[in-house]
């Protein structure tokens, strides 16, 4: 699959997995939370690993748009706030649904911006390499976070 598809691909899950999150109960919100939390990540070190990096180092692509190192680094510390507050708490939920507003105007603006230039500027090979090199990633991130069996 294109690089670009599986991007946007994944923005969707994890606007679905926002939603979620913000009308679950507070039984099933820890877990769903954290689910979304380890998504983002994912994610993000598929960005930030791979595909940001290939379209720097691209001639075609590297004067595009490029990896929003802010918003990364406000949700980063918002989440690990968030993590260590009681999902009980009165200010967790208002506190989530602000993440996820900043989380959807910044997925917003690399689907209109970079991964719509890149679309343009690379052949359908040359995002399906990248594509694979983003999978890859992220099966090395899954397995390189499994405890070994004892």
């Amino acid at each position: 699959m294109q690089a670009t598809k599986i991007l946007k691909s994944e923005h969707q899950a994890m606007r679905r997995l926002m939603t979620e999150v913000a009308c679950s109960g507070e039984t099933g919100r820890k877990a769903l939370f954290l689910l979304f939390k380890r998504e983002l990540e994912l994610h993000d070190a598929m960005e930030t690993r791979v595909f940001y990096p290939a379209i720097s180092a691209n001639r075609r692509t590297c004067g595009l748009a490029g990896m929003d190192t802010e918003a990364r680094r406000v949700v980063a510390k918002a989440l690990k706030s968030l993590e260590s507050m009681p999902i009980g708490a009165k200010d967790w939920l208002p506190y989530f649904r602000a993440i996820k507003g900043i989380l959807l105007r910044h997925m917003d603006d690399e689907e209109f911006g970079a991964l719509d230039s890149v679309e343009k500027a690379l052949s359908v090979g040359e995002l399906e390499v990248l594509g694979i090199q983003l999978a890859y990633e992220r099966q090395r991130m899954i397995v390189g976070s499994l405890a070994p069996v004892s």
